[in-house]
């Protein structure tokens, strides 16, 4: 799908007195409106400091996160995967991600994978209420969330270490992201759920961009995904840059129960939200 541009890369200063010159951040079919259904301009104003989410917004991950959650369950659990031919291994591959809105850790997407290849009919209970059959998995099976989150971060960097190429074809920027966060001169924050080893390798490997696990430009490692976002938008409007008289500040996600609660949150009124439905 196309996504919109959004720039820049720049450090925590002041926004620059001009737009980008190699492509205007612009928000199509992808980026919904903003709060209370204000439409934003095509173009972004002189003084615009952006908030983005990473998976699902700057970069396609889902079959990166599917294949990844498979591997770790099937590795966890073989007898349940012995003897899965190439059409159950697609099959619930595809339920992965068709379920992903559902999903904001590593360790979820191992659990579904379990539960789609043992009982393909689940996916319609876990649609229903995943909380709950999320819960009682994790209680059946014996595993803690920290736990699987550890061997799904573990299978991930050994497939790193074996195949980067690959690695690297199963997560792609969306069509003009990486060209216009390179060259773009407005300032910008990854704000994401993803632990700060994994977000940092993720925009050096894949977008080319060089922000380190201690950089003020990232955010990250932010579950659950609601309230911690909500907190580290908070805390970045505090910051100089984001209070100067002018600046506007945008926040982009793709998860609708994220974007949700901050359109209802008073303290949130200055962030322009957008929706990104990838």
């Amino acid at each position: 799908m196309a996504h919109p541009a959004i720039g820049p890369a720049a450090p925590e200063a002041r926004p620059p007195a001009t737009p980008c010159r190699h492509a205007a951040p612009k928000f199509g079919h992808s980026i919904g409106a903003g709060r209370r259904g204000r439409a934003m301009p095509a173009a972004a104003g002189p003084s615009d400091v952006f908030a983005l989410d990473l998976d699902g917004v700057l970069v396609d991950s889902a079959p990166e996160i599917a294949s990844t959650g498979y591997g770790t369950a099937a590795a966890l659990w073989p007898d349940v995967f012995e003897g899965a031919d190439d059409q159950s291994k697609e099959r619930v591959k595809q339920e992965l991600n068709k379920l992903r809105p559902l999903k904001t850790n590593g360790h979820e997407e191992v659990l579904m994978a379990r539960l789609l290849m043992e009982a393909p009919q689940k996916a319609s209970e876990i649609a229903e209420d995943w909380p709950a059959v999320h819960d009682a998995a994790l209680a059946d099976l014996g595993w803690t969330p920290d736990d699987l989150q550890a061997e799904f971060l573990k299978f991930r960097e050994a497939q790193k270490a074996k195949d980067l190429a690959g690695w690297r074809r199963l997560n792609q920027p969306y069509p003009g992201i990486k060209e216009t966060l390179m060259y773009c001169e407005f300032p910008f924050y990854i704000v994401t759920t993803k632990p700060p080893a994994s977000a940092a390798g993720l925009l050096q490997d894949i977008l080319g961009l060089s922000i380190p696990v201690d950089s003020p430009r990232l955010i990250a490692g932010l579950y659950p995904p609601g309230e911690a976002k909500a907190r580290a938008l908070r805390e970045l409007g505090e910051r100089p840059m984001c209070k100067e008289p002018g600046v506007r500040l945008h926040f982009v996600d793709d998860r609708p129960e994220t974007v949700e609660l901050m359109s209802t949150a008073e303290d949130m009124a200055r962030w322009n939200l957008y929706f990104a439905d990838w």
